[in-house]
């Protein structure tokens, strides 16, 4: 019996021969591909503990001793926060000079004041002058030269000017009458009585301590007891 001969696609193929390669059609649907690379891990802020914070703040220039004071982290980041958004300026100021800080009067009223001070003097200078004279002497200094004054005119209006040696000023509402010493003069009723009233309550002041003074509870002079 011959041996039968296999056939491919209805084509007989002899027997011992090589079955012929039989092609076939490439499939164009997609093959879904699954990726073994690792996924990234995200990386995690380190915790930010309250030191950390305090010494942001003292970096950004807030006071140590509030620093301190800032005890909850909370409140810390707020504060620091605040500074980030709201920065301090660090700009020094401008600083105008000046000539003086003394305030200075509208000319119009240094005038009216110069008027109201000159019109009391004049007035005192008048009031003076209209007084009788009284006879005046008043002691120097041992080692001391005797005064000399002089009355002038300025402007018509009299003035007392020192020349030399040693006075005693008396002013009266801006009006200045200067007395030598060592001389006999005459000065107004009013400044006459001034310098005794003067004199008087320096004898007074000096008696309450002097042992020549009687003691009211014994009748007796201090002195008699030392």
């Amino acid at each position: 019996m011959e041996p039968t001969t296999p056939s491919v696609m209805g084509e007989s193929v002899e027997a011992g021969s090589t079955p012929p390669v039989v092609a076939t059609t490439a499939s164009t649907e997609p093959v879904a591909t699954v990726s073994t690379a690792t996924p990234p891990v995200p990386e995690v802020a380190p915790e930010r503990t309250l030191k950390v914070i305090q010494k942001e703040l003292l970096d950004a220039g807030f006071p140590k001793d509030q620093v301190k004071g800032l005890q909850s982290k909370a409140v810390a980041q707020a504060v620091l926060d605040s500074m980030t958004k709201n920065p301090v300026a660090t700009a020094k100021p401008k600083l105008e000079k000046v000539a003086t800080i003394e305030e200075k009067l509208n000319p119009k009223e240094e005038k009216l004041i110069e008027q109201q001070y000159n019109s009391r003097k004049d007035i005192m200078r008048a009031k003076l002058e209209a007084q009788p004279q009284v006879p005046i002497f008043i002691p120097k200094a041992d080692d001391k030269p005797a005064g000399i004054v002089k009355k002038v005119l300025v402007r018509g209006k009299t003035e007392y000017v020192k020349i030399g040696g040693e006075t005693e000023e008396f002013i009266n509402n801006g009006y200045v009458v200067i007395v030598p010493k060592g001389v006999q003069t005459t000065v107004p009723a009013q400044i006459f009585n001034q310098w005794a009233e003067s004199v008087s309550a320096t004898q007074r002041a000096g008696s309450e301590f002097s042992v020549d003074r009687i003691d009211p509870e014994t009748g007796r002079r201090v002195g008699d007891r030392l």
